[in-house]
């Protein structure tokens, strides 16, 4: 039988009606959130996805596609059916923040939505603040200007690696152009100092500019919460020990931050059913071949990057660890969320 299509333009690219199966729309898009709800009085220097905005994005994704099912999206990613044969919209939460179980995930059950959960281990293990947290932080509190004046005056070019500066400038904070100050400090420290400076650097920041302590209960989900998203049918999945470039660690480091954060959480929640995992910073740039092998061979089911494509067949069959998801801000309503990764 001739199978015939319609091919149709949309906002997000190609899409095509198939006629012979009853006008079904084949696109699956995963969706990247950060910081979702109320800033907290506390810490009002994160900037969030306001809540109000964040239900208005759900609406716009029911009404536009409507969402991927738990069990249809697992048949995919296990071979059982095509990933033509299944649509909608994915969610995933980075990061593990106190507001992902306290405002995120009541909303999902209210509308009987499920989503993807990706937990660093560190505060877990260290009960220490990430460091790409700190640096929101330090933003939020002071600005891009102040922050990237004063980061200057503490670091020398011997401290930052000796890569190709252009290659990280060219593929990172590309949806946040308006924001350079910003981005030259996350830039940075996220990117160009070397790790075994960054942690002291950020903690003569913080003795300058930060008063307050810091409590990190406050930030993120404790180990009870993470087990509650875990019993409700949320997936819960790793996003390494303490949220570095994979792609900057060693063989052997890459090894330890992905194999001892899966040991990390599957106590937490006692018992992983599945492995999945999501690279800090996200991108083609923030891992290597040595990742994927690594990911492979422990039988870690899938892993999320971050690449504003489409989830498709190609995708299932030959970059399985690499599946890319679009960044909240591109879709209607999620604009207010500039402070990622």
């Amino acid at each position: 039988m001739v199978v015939f299509r319609w091919f149709l333009f949309y906002r997000f690219g190609i899409i095509w009606v198939d006629l012979c199966k009853g006008l079904s729309i084949y696109i699956v898009k995963a969706i990247m959130y950060h910081y979702v709800g109320f800033p907290d009085p506390k810490y009002p220097y994160f900037r969030y996805l306001n809540f109000s905005n964040f239900k208005k994005q759900l609406d716009w994704f029911a009404s536009n596609g409507g969402f991927v099912s738990k069990e249809d999206f697992f048949r995919v990613v296990s071979g059982e059916i095509s990933a033509n044969d299944t649509s909608g919209f994915l969610l995933t939460f980075d990061d593990g923040l106190y507001e992902h179980y306290n405002t995120v995930l009541p909303e999902l059950k209210k509308r009987g939505l499920w989503g993807f959960f990706y937990i660093p281990a560190l505060p877990y293990t260290e009960k220490k603040i990430l460091d790409v947290h700190k640096t929101h932080l330090l933003l939020g509190m002071h600005g891009g200007k102040k922050m990237s004046d004063a980061l200057e005056k503490l670091i020398i070019p011997d401290m930052l690696i000796p890569q190709d500066e252009k290659y990280f400038t060219d593929n990172t904070y590309t949806l946040q152009s308006n924001f350079s100050d910003e981005v030259n400090f996350k830039r940075i420290l996220n990117y160009h100092l070397l790790y075994k400076y960054r942690e002291n650097v950020l903690d003569d920041l913080f003795e300058q500019y930060v008063d307050a302590k810091i409590n990190i209960d406050n930030i993120y989900m404790s180990e009870k919460m993470v087990k509650g998203l875990h019993d409700s049918g949320m997936i819960v999945g790793s996003h390494s020990i303490t949220h570095r470039l994979m792609s900057r660690l060693s063989d052997e480091e890459q090894e330890s931050e992905i194999l001892a954060s899966f040991d990390v959480i599957d106590k937490i929640v006692d018992g992983l059913k599945i492995k999945t995992f999501c690279y800090p910073y996200g991108g083609s740039y923030s891992y290597n071949k040595k990742t994927l092998s690594i990911l492979n061979k422990n039988d870690i089911l899938f892993s999320f990057s971050v690449n504003s494509k489409d989830i498709d067949k190609l995708c299932i069959h030959n970059q399985i660890q690499e599946l890319p998801r679009y960044d909240t801000i591109e879709f209607p309503y999620g604009s207010s969320n500039k402070a990622i990764i």
